[in-house]
């Protein structure tokens, strides 16, 4: 039989390794609001109407900066469905269903939230491939 001092400590490390992981976990909530690509200002690309984010016309084609709200992630060039959000080590992986004026596509998008404001894309083809954003502040 364990000693009662090893069983509290072993509790206790269990209890902080399953807060660890729910602090890690994304979610939609996490994501909310304009994220604009690094090296654009949020000015540049986006405007606030009412406490809603939308695309400054003309829109700035080619910037990845992208609107979350509720389940949708929107683009300047497509509007898709969150589909679900899956934990693959310190990755989230974001499950889209897209459309565009010129087609549909389902895909699948590593991020990683580095804090609160700054978001990480990571390429599933080109492992160093990386692409950093900024949430936008109202």
């Amino acid at each position: 039989m364990f000693p009662k001092a090893v069983l509290v400590l072993f509790t206790a490390m269990l209890t902080a390794q399953s807060h660890s992981a729910v602090a890690g976990t994304v979610t939609i909530q996490d994501l909310a609001g304009a994220w604009v690509q690094n090296g654009y200002s949020c000015s540049d690309v986006f405007v606030s109407k009412a406490g809603k984010w939308a695309f400054k016309v003309p829109t700035e084609m080619f910037s990845s900066s992208f609107i979350v709200s509720a389940k949708r992630l929107r683009s300047a060039n497509a509007q898709c469905l969150i589909s679900s959000i899956s934990q693959k080590d310190d990755k989230a992986i974001l499950n889209l269903n897209c459309v565009s004026s010129i087609t549909t596509i389902e895909g699948r998008i590593p991020i990683r939230l580095n804090s609160s404001s700054e978001l990480e894309r990571f390429s599933l083809r080109v492992e160093s491939y990386t692409q950093k954003y900024t949430k936008c502040s109202q």
